[in-house]
């Protein structure tokens, strides 16, 4: 039977596909919350505003075999308009890919054959592909096929912790310094009040609660959110109801007295537990509550039998915690066209100076809402 191909530009088309969605996700051998609907819907409805949906969905018959989670973005430089479809980041740069039913067969000929007859593109790029994903090989043959130029190259590596044999073991597999942040901050923390971890919905907190309360802490952190372009708190309500509709939801918070100090946003999901957001009320810097919490999270992870703690992201302070890398790439394709090629080289120098200058502001408004360089040892899993 032939593949079809359909695109989907609006969120409710989404949502009409979230179960055949999730019946695809279970014949792929994959192991990312970010390629679910739970995530992927409520994140592309906070970004409808800076993005065109173009999802490729893939069908035998009436049966889904593929799915592309593509958004648009339409640039100008120097007068030069292009034209980008790649995976939906802002802010947050979690793994993505394509999911395609490995027992289908040319379900990324018939994305490229369907891109191939879109004339309204200059470059796709997907980022942070795993270098393990049968994907990469599958688009570098199939473009070599079609006539796409192809090109991949590293773009990110975010470290996890393998679950050692128990708490006790991986904690006495810490640097000795780190160690002493978490003990040291807990009895200045504790100055201030009783301390006690508490997780939502598991110890009994409403789901609208919880996420009342991260977004309390997070306007009290460095991370609040100064971005006007799009609604965080209207994501976090959405994406936090439909993660404990499918129990994946983890809401972790360190109180002190009757006052969050700091919180994790985790997702339980396949047995392993990954950390998406995080913050801490820098009030209460100087106790390191995100070490603390931090250490409560794997201490957790190891009592309930997870397979790994996964961080979105790369700093040097997470080799202190994590002990193992995964390493993923940035996959480009772009179209036949010559035209095609002389905008995606203009595009590939903009993008290099302004992530450069992103880089230098975020750091910098980072620095400036802490009054001080950041102890090392009281940051968390990055945005």
């Amino acid at each position: 039977m032939t593949l079809s191909v359909r695109e989907l530009d609006s969120v409710q088309a989404l949502e009409e596909l979230a179960g055949a969605w999730r019946d695809l996700l279970a014949r792929v051998p994959h192991d990312s919350p970010y390629l679910t609907p739970d995530f992927m819907i409520p994140w592309a409805r906070m970004l409808a505003g800076s993005y065109r949906l173009a999802v490729l969905a893939v069908h035998d018959g009436a049966r889904l075999v593929g799915v592309a989670p593509l958004f648009e973005r339409r640039l100008s430089q120097w007068g030069v308009g292009f034209v980008m479809r790649s995976f939906p980041l802002h802010g947050l740069s979690p793994p993505f890919d394509l999911i395609v039913d490995p027992q289908a067969a040319g379900v990324i000929d018939a994305l490229l054959d369907h891109l191939h007859a879109d004339r309204r593109w200059h470059l796709v790029e997907l980022l942070n592909v795993a270098t393990g994903s049968p994907n990469v090989t599958g688009l570098r043959a199939a473009c070599l096929r079609k006539g796409f130029h192809f090109e991949d190259q590293a773009s990110l590596t975010t470290t996890y912790v393998p679950m050692a044999p128990s708490w006790e073991a991986y904690l006495a597999s810490l640097p000795r310094a780190l160690r002493k942040t978490i003990r040291q901050g807990e009895r200045r923390l504790a100055q201030s009040g009783p301390l006690r971890f508490v997780r939502c919905p598991q110890d009994g907190m409403t789901v609208p609660d919880g996420i009342a309360m991260a977004l309390s802490v997070i306007a009290n952190s460095w991370k609040r959110f100064d971005d006007e372009a799009v609604d965080w708190p209207a994501f976090f309500h959405d994406f936090g109801a439909r993660l404990a509709a499918r129990n994946m939801l983890c809401l972790r918070f360190l109180m002190v007295g009757d006052r969050p100090a700091a919180y994790h946003l985790e997702i339980d999901y396949q047995g392993n537990l990954h950390g998406l957001h995080n913050a801490y009320d820098l009030s209460m810097g100087s106790g390191a509550p995100g070490a603390v919490l931090l250490a409560e999270a794997l201490r957790d992870a190891h009592a309930r039998g997870c397979g790994r703690f996964d961080f979105l992201g790369t700093k040097e302070y997470l080799e202190r915690w994590a002990q193992a890398q995964r390493d993923y790439l940035r996959l480009r394709i772009v179209d036949r066209r010559a035209v095609a090629r002389v905008k995606t080289a203009v595009y590939g120098r903009v993008a290099g100076v302004r992530k450069a200058r992103a880089q230098r502001e975020e750091e910098a408004l980072r620095l400036a809402r802490l009054g001080r360089p950041p102890a090392g040892a009281d940051e968390q899993v990055p945005t």
